[in-house]
């Protein structure tokens, strides 16, 4: 169950704004995503296997009352996943935009308190907004229920960043690549980062375990036969 946050834009190494706010790698059964704002120009991304239309089957996904922006049209759907009632925002790299499911709607800017992607992001919705009523609940009251009933499960890893609602003044936000779609260059980048922390947390490792055995010697030695 992923519910009720703010999910603020994933960066690249770099420190540019990705499309993917969070990242579903494989198939999750059961998995919920509902009640969540994405930072504009972000949404959840259900992994592919060859391209940007074969998508990993999910069994028994939802995704619903979200605000999060637009899938491409000409990527299609995910399969297995079912789409409801979700206010989706307009993309920003010239794609035509797409609905998925019953009663999603294109409810264009969602007029968050503060769009910022930093600490003191804001995903409130301002009044008058197209998209009242949908995404996190946090500071505003519930959504109405919906028919089906939810499912606890495991949630997927995901390079999601979440806050509260802060009380200082908004940067300006990361400017956006002109597709906020994530590329293989950008997955394999961020797998490189990853590697090298890994590698780096390793070496670490090693040469406490040496100073550590190293000390134990001198005390050894210190203490005799």
């Amino acid at each position: 169950m992923i519910e009720d946050n703010w999910f603020a834009c994933s960066l690249t190494g770099g420190g540019v704004c990705r499309g993917d706010a969070i990242d579903i790698d494989t198939n999750t059964p059961g998995l919920r995503i509902r009640y969540n704002s994405f930072a504009r120009y972000t949404l959840p991304q259900f992994a592919t296997r060859t391209n940007c239309c074969d998508f990993v089957p999910q069994t028994d996904a939802v995704v619903e009352r979200n605000i999060f922006m637009a899938i491409p049209a000409y990527s299609g759907c995910p399969t297995g996943v079912t789409f409801r009632e979700n206010a989706l925002s307009p993309r920003n790299d010239g794609n035509a935009p797409r609905t998925c499911g019953t009663g999603d709607f294109l409810s264009g800017d969602p007029m968050y308190v503060n769009p910022s992607n930093g600490a003191d992001l804001d995903y409130r919705l301002q009044a008058g907004s197209p998209a009242a009523g949908y995404g996190s609940r946090i500071g505003a009251p519930a959504p109405p229920p919906t028919t089906t009933a939810p499912t606890t499960t495991t949630a997927p890893t995901t390079t999601a960043v979440t806050t509260t609602a802060p009380t200082t003044t908004a940067p300006p936000p990361p400017a956006c690549q002109p597709a906020c779609e994530p590329t293989c260059d950008q997955q394999i980048a961020s797998l490189g980062d990853q590697l090298a922390a890994a590698n780096a947390a390793r070496d670490q490792a090693v040469a406490a375990l040496a100073a550590a055995n190293a000390k134990l010697a001198q005390i050894h030695a210190l203490s005799g036969p």
